[in-house]
């Protein structure tokens, strides 16, 4: 069931979109989008072009507030990535050093069991 339109000025105050998380500032536009399409679908014109601009407005403004995450994301993701090959280089490093000692054990228990068996 939708409201008849009100006029602007006695619609209740929006509250401004930094006040509300990203999902809720969402859910406002999805919310008021779908009165707009219910209204219009009804044939009510009066009140429709000021909820347009409203829900325009609150869209820009959360397109924004994406955007500048999506640029915090791609520096982190940046930073994650050199993080992460540097990492496989160290983990390759130490790989490759317990693989030497590793041989060098080998080594050695074979020199020892020589030794063992060269005794007697």
């Amino acid at each position: 069931m939708t409201m008849p339109a009100q006029p602007a000025n006695k619609r209740p105050k929006q509250p401004q979109p930094r006040e509300l998380t990203l999902e809720q500032q969402f859910e406002q536009i999805k919310g008021l989008s779908l009165e707009i399409q219910s209204l219009i679908r009804q044939g009510v014109r009066d009140g429709v072009q000021p909820r347009l601009e409203t829900r325009d407005r609150l869209l820009r403004d959360w397109f924004t507030q994406i955007n500048s995450l999506i640029r915090i994301t791609g520096e982190q993701e940046a930073f994650l990535q050199q993080l992460l090959q540097t990492e496989k280089t160290l983990l390759a490093d130490i790989q490759q050093q317990q693989q030497s000692l590793g041989r060098a054990r080998q080594g050695q228990k074979q020199a020892s069991h020589y030794h063992r068996v060269s005794k007697h």
